[in-house]
């Protein structure tokens, strides 16, 4: 039985009270793709700042449940992630950002 999960915008960390709204720029692959743990999915960008959004486990990025260019905050599901059960990040979050 496969198994699916949501992978949310990170807590970046970004203290801009609201000042500047955090985008989603671009996706890095494509739906239907097999993507690896710690694997760079998109790119968001936030007062001039951008972060990678990275996968917590493996599996394949079924689809995108955001565009490029639509405004995000924590938590927002960015990408759903079609994973047998050994695959699933249980007892982490599954997904990190990364300043670049």
């Amino acid at each position: 039985m496969p198994f699916f999960y949501y992978m949310p915008m990170p807590d970046l960390g970004i203290e801009n009270s609201g000042k500047y709204p955090t985008v989603l720029t671009k996706h890095l692959v494509r739906n239907n793709t097999w993507v690896e743990e710690d694997m760079p999915i998109a790119v968001i960008e936030s007062g001039g700042s951008c972060y990678e959004i990275l996968t917590a486990g493996s599996g394949i990025l079924h689809k995108y449940l955001r565009n490029e260019g639509s405004v995000v905050k924590q938590g927002d599901p960015i990408a759903e992630i079609h994973a047998d059960g050994e695959s699933i990040p249980y007892d982490k979050p599954y997904s990190r950002g990364r300043r670049v």
